[in-house]
């Protein structure tokens, strides 16, 4: 594993804290004495190209996956990119909801919160698959009996 390949696996990620950053800053460093009608279209429109931003990067990023060892970390492609893409469409559309609202009174927060949890949605790390005599495997042979759970942990200890 290097910084390149964790870097291409976590593009989309990257380019909607960059937008989320980007709104942050144009909205209260430029816009802060305009009204809020035009905060709101303006951290909108950044916020919907930032995901548009963010579906490039998908593609950018390509197939495959990050792994270390035998163990895959960040799944890339696939039906993993088929999830980012949609997670994308529907935090534009979420954004785009936005304009002509009253909704807040700090557009640039909120549109970078929404970015910031459309980043969080996107990354997709791969569970490991436990074998052999792992908690989680004795756990689930335990609590296959007919006593409660709690006495199935009980038992284990």
């Amino acid at each position: 594993m290097n910084y390149v390949d964790l870097f291409r696996a976590t593009l989309p990620e990257t380019v909607l804290e960059i937008a989320a950053l980007l709104v942050i800053v144009v909205d209260l460093g430029f816009l802060r004495k305009a009204a809020n009608k035009a905060r709101i279209g303006v951290a909108a429109v950044f916020g919907v190209a930032g995901c548009a931003a963010a579906i490039w990067a998908v593609y950018a990023a390509g197939w495959g996956s990050l792994s270390n060892g035998s163990y895959v970390v960040l799944a890339v492609g696939g039906s993993a990119a088929v999830a980012q893409i949609a997670i994308l469409v529907l935090t534009a559309l979420t954004l785009l909801l936005l304009v002509d609202s009253e909704f807040t009174r700090n557009p640039g927060e909120y549109v970078s919160v929404v970015l910031m949890a459309a980043a969080g949605g996107c990354s997709f790390p791969q569970p490991r698959i436990c074998s052999s005599s792992s908690s989680a495997w004795s756990f689930s042979r335990s609590a296959s009996t007919s006593s409660p759970p709690s006495q199935a942990i009980r038992q284990e200890r």
